[in-house]
């Protein structure tokens, strides 16, 4: 049995050689006759995944391809691309880089594709209106290995405001653009043979400046893999990568279990679901509807977060609610945010009969993290708040929800489980969204 002993070097090529030049020029777009202050998004989904597939279109001329993101919503895809999470956003690549032309009703984009000396590939489609883009031809698959050959393709993208973009700068779409030199790795028997030369997997560590990684990574691979060196380059491509960044959800459910760190996210992360944007718009003014529709004068908002729809409740209701949170630096945030607010620290699974002189309670998409105390809540309600209101805001998944159900996954489901009379109720989605907002007024008795 032949014993191997692997070394590692580090080599630095002169690769920066120029990349393939692009057919399109840079020109500014000036029309009207497609929308371009946001992303344009397609949804998928297969055996494994769901998500967005995502671009941006700036009036310079320049296309961002976002690739493939694994958001359950347009809500969380939004955040992703805010915070730099979503699809390529974190990495600086060629391939996520090319150009567009719009001619009459035809558009056509040529991007760069992941390939060792990023070749490009053209999308032709048609505009079917200002805010979706039909594509029927590519050129370029190479993935298929017919470069030149047109296939036909039938791929539906549709418009999302969104602002800031991401900066369009780049050099990888200007003429004579050349690829920056990188490293590649050489792994050596031990008479200095070599084994591997693992260019892809320096390449794309490279890009990111994140050499400690990649050493550590390969002395992974060896220590594993001594008795399989004809195994090595496949297992180099594809095991090592980098850690996702850390997102707000992981402090509140994380696969499926609930974490409920909601004072450390609060400490941590500037403005988890994006609350200065008023997310969830749809069951969030239906609940002002419902407290102006019924009168309503007084409410106990649990769970208000940084305070923006406490601040949303005032401004069309005049009602300035009593609005409480268990994370004492949401509630610092949201003091100095909004001074002629209610503010104060409280936690509603013990400190609920301390409101009963308001008019309405408000669980402010608060249910999932509450789900072991509500049987309790409710009760208390029953008991203590008889002949009152209990406003329910809340957010559905459509088909993806791991954390909850055995309470309930729907709006009928969540009526059937509140022991309360319904007054109001109200569910609203895109066709696009993966999310079903609802809002519920029940009368307490």
């Amino acid at each position: 049995m032949k014993t191997y002993f692997y070394l590692c070097t580090l080599l630095s090529l002169p690769l920066c050689k120029s990349m393939e030049p692009m057919a399109l020029k840079r020109e500014d777009y000036l029309g009207n006759n497609l929308k371009v202050h946001g992303y344009y998004y397609s949804p998928y989904k297969d055996n494994y995944n769901q998500g967005y597939h995502t671009f941006f279109l700036y009036q310079n001329g320049v296309y961002l391809n976002l690739g493939a993101s694994l958001k359950s919503s347009l809500h969380e895809q939004d955040e992703g691309i805010a915070k730099r999470e979503t699809g390529h956003l974190r990495i600086e690549l060629p391939f996520i880089w090319g150009l567009y032309k719009i001619e009459g009703d035809a558009i056509i984009i040529e991007r760069r594709v992941s390939r060792f000396d990023y070749p490009t590939q053209v999308l032709i489609g048609r505009i079917a209106n200002d805010s979706t883009i039909v594509f029927h031809t590519r050129f370029g698959d190479y993935r298929a290995n017919h470069k030149d050959k047109p296939v036909s393709i039938n791929e539906v993208y549709h418009f999302r405001p969104f602002g800031p973009k991401p900066d369009s700068t780049t050099k990888f779409v200007e003429p004579g653009a050349r690829l920056q030199p990188y490293k590649r790795i050489q792994v050596l028997d031990s008479t200095g043979q070599v084994l591997h030369t693992l260019t892809a997997l320096a390449h794309y560590f490279m890009w990111q400046g994140k050499e400690r990684e990649l050493r550590n990574g390969l002395e992974l691979l060896i220590t594993t893999s001594e008795k399989l060196p004809g195994r090595l380059l496949n297992f180099a491509l594809v095991n090592p990568r980098p850690m996702p960044p850390e997102t707000y959800h992981d402090y509140v459910i994380k696969d499926g279990q609930f974490i409920g760190q909601f004072e450390e996210m609060y400490a941590k992360f500037a403005d988890p679901w994006m609350q200065s944007r008023q997310p969830n718009r749809y069951a969030r003014q239906a609940g002002i509807l419902h407290l102006q529709n019924f009168q309503v004068t007084s409410v106990l908002e649990c769970g208000c977060g940084l305070g923006y729809y406490a601040e949303w409740i005032y401004r069309q209701t005049g009602i300035v609610p009593k609005s409480v949170d268990l994370a004492p630096t949401a509630v610092a945030k949201a003091r100095e945010l909004f001074p002629h607010l209610d503010f104060e620290v409280a936690d509603i699974t013990t400190d609920l009969a301390r409101y009963q002189h308001l008019d309405c309670v408000l669980f402010a998409e608060i249910l999932w993290y509450i789900l072991p105390q509500l049987p309790g809540l409710l009760a208390e309600l029953k008991a203590k708040f008889a002949g009152k209101y209990l406003l329910v805001n809340q957010v559905f998944y459509k088909g993806s929800q791991k954390y909850g159900t055995e309470y309930f996954t729907n709006l009928n489901e969540l009526i059937a489980y509140v022991p309360f009379e319904l007054l109001a109720r109200c569910e609203a989605t895109t066709a696009h969204e993966g999310t079903i907002e609802t809002s519920t007024l029940f009368k307490i008795g």
